[in-house]
């Protein structure tokens, strides 16, 4: 999908669509799977084989903000993610899953947990994860992915090692509920900017709700704190920026350059600023090499695109992060996922 070379946002509102419809009953199944391996991650669709005659599915996949909004209905059926999909495409994705009827269960590192209508479960494709939908012929659900390694790296450890109902937070529960809730029933009536603002902010009050409560309190009882946060939410919005510095953010702040590099030395994730900007371009570059919905993209484009305005530093920096050159990264990820420092 292509999008904005200075944000996040995508230039298009366009969903990418795969109605089985729209191939013969025969090759439906193989389409939907390939369906859900590109708009989602590789997965396994089991479906019984008395249902598969004449199975029948809907996917769309929308970009918003800094990830995407994606819609399926179809026939029950189960959706693993086993090792084996893992292991072959370690895509770090989190998954923001909103059951509208309350029709499903999702079962990761031996915690299950049922929906009930409404719910919001997070989850992560980093580990196999298994999908049941059981109690309707037909089910119809949104999820909306974000990148797993930029909210672990804000949360300051490790993500979700289970699924968490984050709706049933008792002070953000609710904001996630109405908020993905929006995105999913409202994503064809909103503008590109309001969806990308919405989804991000849903991402970042996600992040509070699975924070422990003396962080999420430490993080906003001084003044600096907040400061931080604020500052580091404007980052991670636009870091694609080449221009981006601590002189543009104590600008839109109203602070100085030196205090923003101050609030890094207090508050961040034990990285300068600098580091902080390079690793976001980074991380993103590599999940835009990785992902199949940008292989129309170069490697310069990339670059360009993640925020490097020198060639040479994006690739010395690249490899230093990844152990290996940006092309090489793109025909083959490493099986082992990179440390985020």
């Amino acid at each position: 999908m292509p999008v904005k070379a200075d944000n996040q946002a995508p230039i298009s509102a366009l969903p990418r669509i795969w109605d089985t419809r729209d191939v013969e009953q025969r090759q439906a199944l193989a389409y939907y799977h390939d369906a859900m391996c590109v708009a989602f991650s590789p997965v396994v669709p089991r479906i019984a084989a008395n249902e598969r005659a004449g199975f029948s599915a809907r996917v769309e996949s929308r970009a918003a903000g800094s990830g995407f909004v994606n819609r399926v209905e179809a026939v029950t059926h189960r959706i693993a993610r086993t090792s084996r999909e893992v292991a072959h495409a370690p895509d770090d994705w989190l998954y923001l899953f909103h059951d509208p009827r309350g029709c499903c269960s999702v079962t990761q590192n031996g915690t299950e947990v049922t929906t009930r209508a409404g719910d919001v479960v997070l989850f992560s494709g980093a580990d196999p994860f298994e999908l049941v939908h059981a109690r309707e012929p037909r089910f119809a659900v949104t999820t909306l992915l974000t990148s797993g390694e930029t909210f672990r790296r804000r949360l300051g450890r490790a993500g979700p090692a289970h699924p968490i109902v984050v709706s049933d937070h008792p002070a953000f529960g609710a904001l996630i509920r109405e908020a993905v809730r929006l995105l999913a029933s409202q994503r064809a009536q909103l503008s590109p900017e309001a969806a990308a603002v919405l989804f991000d902010s849903t991402v970042q009050v996600t992040r509070l709700a699975c924070a422990p409560p003396s962080a999420a309190g430490a993080s906003l009882e001084s003044r600096s704190g907040a400061l931080f946060q604020l500052v580091s939410d404007h980052i991670e919005r636009n870091f694609r920026n080449p221009q981006l510095g601590a002189a543009e953010i104590a600008a839109v702040h109203g602070i100085s350059s030196r205090y923003v590099h101050k609030l890094f030395e207090q508050h961040g994730p034990g990285q300068t600023l600098t580091e902080y900007v390079i690793d976001c371009r980074l991380a993103w570059a590599a999940r835009r090499l990785a992902d199949p919905r940008a292989r129309h993209a170069t490697v310069t484009d990339t670059a360009y695109e993640a925020g490097f305005s020198d060639l040479t530093h994006f690739y010395r920096a690249f490899r230093r992060r990844y152990g290996t050159a940006p092309g090489k990264f793109r025909v083959a990820p490493p099986l082992e996922k990179p440390s985020a420092g």
